[in-house]
């Protein structure tokens, strides 16, 4: 599993970090550059501990 390398446009600016307050969500808009198994997650060691993580699969 890719853990990296992906990038997503929010706010019309390319990242790869969305900072998110509590209760908030926020539309990104992603074209993987390549298939493969990736990881998204929280950076809050607590929230990603918690489980608060996710993999998504990009087919080709």
């Amino acid at each position: 599993m890719r853990e990296t390398g992906q990038t997503v446009v929010a706010n019309m600016m390319r990242t790869d970090t969305v900072n998110l307050g509590s209760m908030m969500i926020m539309v990104a808009d992603m074209i993987p550059p390549s298939a493969g198994t990736w990881l998204c997650h929280c950076h809050v060691n607590n929230h990603f501990e918690g489980g608060m993580y996710a993999r998504f699969t990009v087919t080709p």
